[in-house]
Order: C-alpha cells, then sequence, then structure tokens
C-alpha cells in the first residue's frame, strides 16, 4: 500500500498528479477511439491532432455524422475529474493557508 507522509500531501501533491495523468490517458484513449472527420475534411478515418480541435472529442456526433459515443464519455468524464480535483485543491489549499 501507498503510504503518504500526511493528508495534506496527498490531497495538494499526489492527488492532483494521479488525477493528471488519469486525464491525460483518457485523453489520449479518446483520441484513438475518434471515429474520424474534421471540420474541413470529413473523409478522415481518425483523429488528427494538427487538423482536429481538442473539443472535437466531446462531440455527440463527428462532422460526417457518425455517433462518437465512446470518445465523447471519456472526453467529458476526464473534464468532471479535473474540475472535482481543481475543487478539492482550492479547498484543500484554503485550509492550509488560513488555519
Amino acid at each position: 500500500m501507498i503510504e503518504f507522509k500526511s493528508k495534506k500531501t496527498f490531497w495538494l501533491i499526489q492527488f492532483p498528479k494521479l488525477m493528471t495523468a488519469v486525464f491525460i490517458i483518457m485523453q489520449v484513449l479518446a483520441m484513438i477511439f475518434y471515429p474520424g472527420s474534421t471540420y474541413l475534411n470529413n473523409s478522415a478515418e481518425h483523429y488528427i491532432f494538427t487538423q482536429n480541435f481538442l473539443s472535437d472529442l466531446g462531440r455527440y456526433y463527428t462532422f460526417k455524422g457518425e455517433l462518437n459515443i465512446f470518445s465523447f464519455i471519456l472526453f467529458n468524464c476526464s473534464l468532471i475529474i479535473v474540475g472535482i480535483t481543481f475543487i478539492l485543491f482550492f479547498i484543500k489549499i484554503k485550509r492550509v493557508i488560513f488555519n
């Protein structure tokens, strides 16, 4: 089992690092499972890093009209995870600074 020096260290340092890694992994998986198409190129077969926007992963339908369920879920869940992580981080940092 992983041991942390204190709970403050976990919530202020380790937890955000872990959730950042989870966010990156989920984004990469969403890119892998993106069915394809860009704003200018509807015939693209996959996510093209230089032509797609990151927010294209969060679209329910691609530009050519295909369902994008798996990528949509991964992208949006990763944003929710990061949002919750920031909320917890700022609650904990406030307690450290003002106590």
